[in-house]
């Protein structure tokens, strides 16, 4: 029997290995089902573009990049239509490397530089990785709690409702990413969410993240360090650029929903709709 030769691929770019040894890389080599004779060609889907020419560098085979669906939960796109407050957000599990322990500072400096007119909601989640702070544990958590005595500031801990955390992230006009370390090299659940929402997002300049949002048509605020300080100003300089940048960043959302959409995948994949899936493997097979 002739081998089986399977006509797609995903590959997820993760811990920054669009930069690692082509032979370490996902894509890097042709791959082998069960010692069989390797696969010719291979079609990779690749999230986002951004990431096509390096992947093309390292890809051994004959492949065709296309864009992954993206599944939106229907609340996260009825929420997105809201208009934000001038707000900035931080959410997610707690972990240095997501800069938790910043958090204070930079909502306390923010307030602070703002006179008290910038809202900020922070979620932190410590239940998962409490082993990581140590004797840090005490002390970062209950300086986030604190926060709530700020009158503009809104505390959350623990996992939050999906309603309730899509309704938060709605509220904010600029969500806050302070990753360090190899998180700068990851493209985080809560990024695309916010770009999914078309809210601001501030992030390191170096980042994945923010190379990703460029080339998907957004403007994100960024920072050179991870320091409060600097962390703070960009989402100040964000929250004053809100009324222009709002518009693009909604367009732009709408827009990378469209391409990331289930049609525009089956359009890829089909051969009536011409994509190129279609032109360079043919119709998709049915194996039984």
């Amino acid at each position: 029997d002739p081998p089986f030769r399977p006509r797609g691929g995903h590959a997820n770019q993760h811990g920054g290995q669009e930069k690692g040894h082509p032979k370490r890389h996902p894509v890097g080599r042709r791959p082998r089902l069960q010692g069989r004779r390797e696969i010719p060609r291979l079609a990779v889907g690749v999230d986002p573009g951004y990431f096509t020419p390096t992947l093309q560098a390292v890809a051994a085979a004959d492949w065709v990049p296309f864009r992954v669906p993206l599944f939106l939960p229907p609340m996260l796109v009825r929420m997105a239509a809201a208009r934000p407050e001038r707000r900035v957000g931080y959410f997610g599990h707690a972990s240095r490397h997501k800069g938790t322990h910043l958090v204070p500072g930079i909502v306390r400096r923010l307030v602070a530089d703002t006179g008290g007119k910038a809202a900020v909601t922070v979620h932190a989640d410590f239940k998962f990785g409490q082993e990581t702070w140590g004797d840090e544990l005490a002390r970062v958590s209950g300086e986030i709690a604190a926060l709530a005595d700020l009158p503009p500031v809104r505390v959350h801990s623990g996992a939050l409702d999906e309603r309730v955390f899509y309704a938060e992230l709605a509220r904010c006009g600029v969500v806050m990413i302070p990753y360090s370390g190899f998180y700068r090299k990851q493209v985080s659940g809560i990024f695309r969410e916010a770009l999914a929402m078309g809210r601001g997002v501030a992030v390191p300049e170096d980042s994945t993240m923010a190379a990703f949002a460029r080339a998907e048509g957004f403007r994100p605020a960024t920072f050179a360090e991870a320091t409060e300080a600097a962390i703070a100003e960009a989402c100040r300089a964000a929250l004053d650029a809100l009324p222009d940048l709002l518009p693009a960043s909604m367009d732009a959302a709408a827009a990378w929903r469209e391409r990331h959409s289930l049609a525009a995948f089956l359009s890829a994949l089909m051969a009536d709709g011409g994509g190129p899936l279609a032109e360079r493997f043919g119709r998709p097979q049915m194996l039984e």
